[in-house]
């Protein structure tokens, strides 16, 4: 076989591996993400962010946890009066948070009460979101 032959065959064999590997992206990208998923998506700031008395969230308290502002149409015992403070998401480890996100279930009490919603994310979004979450404790 000759060398052009040979490096044609190399090359081909590298950049069908190279494809084969999964896409990796950066932490900052997978926190970028996250902050999308939260801020865009899920509108997780909607509830747990105290609001000032113009309506607005106060600033410098986003996701540091609120008393919702809303009740439900009909009575609900389960309802939550509160959004927890979720930066940092404190008490929870990365499997833990896919799960919550993943299933709607929490590490120690199960179904969360609503009107948490059950978002039923993916498994690279769950962790996109505890990534920016988790870098929100500093």
């Amino acid at each position: 076989m000759d060398l052009f032959k040979l490096s044609k065959l190399a090359l081909f064999g590298f950049s069908a591996l190279a494809s084969a590997w999964p896409y990796c992206v950066s932490a900052d990208d997978e926190i970028a993400r996250g902050k999308y998923i939260v801020e865009n998506v899920a509108k997780c700031t909607e509830c747990h962010s105290p609001r000032g008395q113009n309506g607005e969230n106060e600033k410098g308290l986003s996701r540091s946890g609120a008393k919702l502002v809303f009740e439900p149409i009909t009575p609900n015992a389960s309802w939550a009066e509160s959004a927890p403070n979720i930066r940092g998401i404190r008490g929870y480890n990365e499997e833990s948070a896919v799960t919550l996100f993943s299933s709607g279930i929490a590490k120690n009490y199960g179904r969360l009460a609503p009107p948490m919603p059950t978002y039923n994310m993916t498994e690279d979004d769950s962790r996109a979101v505890y990534k920016y979450l988790k870098s929100l404790e500093h």
